[in-house]
Parts: C-alpha cells; structure tokens; sequence
C-alpha cells in the first residue's frame, strides 16, 4: 500500500510493515502525486529484459534495481474520501484518471471480459499469472475473495 499525502509516499507491506525505506526510488511517485492525497495498492516489481515480471527486493544505498516498477492496481483513497465501497469498475476509472507514469511506477492496463485473452497474453509473455476482479466487487481489505483470483500463468 502507498499512502501519498503532501508529497510524502509510507509503503506498507501486505503484513502492514513499514518499508518506505527499501524502496526510495518511489519517493518521486508522491511528488508527482502531490498535491493530491491517495491510498493506492500495488506490487512492487522487477521488469527484466524479457519482460518478464519478478517480484522486486528492498534496494540499500538508494541504488534503483534494474528495472524495478510499482504496479498501481486499486485506488482505495482519494482526497479525504474513501473508495473501498465503490465497485472496482469505478475506482479503476478514479485511478486511470490520476494518469500515474513515471519513471519507475505505472498503471498497467485492464482488460474487462476478457479473462481467457489476458491469461494466454499472460502466459505468452513469461507473467507469473492474472488477477481476475469482479467489476462489481467491492474492496476487502486483508480478506482473500471469491471476487477477485489469482490465476497462474503456469
């Protein structure tokens, strides 16, 4: 999760440990942000010359890894207002809005009815798997949901 308010980025893991620190490289994301304030959720990744997607590991001595981006994939929060009871469909609108590019953080696209394309497409290009999400789904926090899956690729 990143918490983004006054320019300044918190990353909390899934165990809701602090882990601002590993990932400096993303300090840019809550400068460009600002000055709005968002709670977004992502996953933080390595992008490797054959595109393929690895999970990416806390960096030391503010040095970037190779190809590492952070996945913006839900809006939870945005300008004092939260999110987690809108259906995914309209927060992945909120979200895309925000038009979140840069340098090492992006919003990948979406690809809504068609699951069997995005998991060949998947598969194709070496990803891990897909997350399929209900476009009616709410979001349920530390909760795993029959509304959204994850599918290996494998």
């Amino acid at each position: 999760m990143a918490y983004v308010s006054g320019g300044r980025l918190r990353l909390l893991s899934e165990t809701d440990e602090e882990i601002t620190g590993g990932y400096p490289w993303l300090r840019a994301l809550a400068e460009a942000l600002a000055p709005t304030e968002a709670v977004l959720d992502g996953v933080l990744v390595r992008i490797d010359g054959a595109g393929r997607v690895r999970p990416a590991r806390p960096s030391s001595g503010g040095r970037v890894p190779t190809g590492a981006q952070y996945l913006l994939v839900d809006l939870l929060w945005l300008e004092g207002v939260s999110s987690v009871d809108v259906p995914y469909a309209q927060r992945r609108e909120l979200l895309d809005g925000l038009a979140l590019t840069g340098t090492h953080w992006q919003t990948p696209p979406w690809f809504p009815g068609v699951g069997d394309e995005a998991l060949r497409t998947g598969r194709e290009q070496g990803l891990p798997g897909v997350v399929a999400k209900r476009l009616d789904s709410v979001y349920e926090p530390g909760r795993r949901s029959r509304r959204w899956l994850s599918i290996d690729a494998v």
